[in-house]
């Protein structure tokens, strides 16, 4: 299986789980603001244990290697935590760079 489907599908789980968790989790009284902060709090929770549970290091499938494979891991929680909206931004720009610049050059990756 493609890596990158592998990506998406894992981040739709997230988004899936969380949603879930979420909808009973709103039912409790709270204000807004604790509202957001529960809502970050299980995204990031369930990024991270999706990233340490599957080891898929998202930025090594796109051929941009982190020399720590924890630091890899939490970074790539933090995409999954974003949800399939996350992870489809993040190819975006990642696609946008090596996308024809309008004077007619690529865009390359610094370094």
């Amino acid at each position: 299986m493609n890596t990158l489907v592998l990506v998406m599908v894992i981040a739709t789980i997230v988004d899936y789980l969380s949603t879930i968790i979420l909808t009973h989790l709103m039912n409790l009284e709270k204000t807004a603001e604790e509202n957001e902060i529960v809502t970050l709090l299980v995204h990031t929770a369930l990024g991270l244990i999706a990233a340490f549970a599957f080891g898929l290091n998202v930025f090594a499938s796109l051929g941009l290697p982190i020399g720590v494979p924890v630091v890899a891991l939490v970074l790539s929680g933090l995409v999954y935590a974003g949800g399939a909206t996350g992870v489809s931004q993040l190819l975006a720009a990642i696609k946008a760079i090596g996308a024809p610049t309008s004077a007619g050059g690529t865009l390359s990756k610094a370094g």
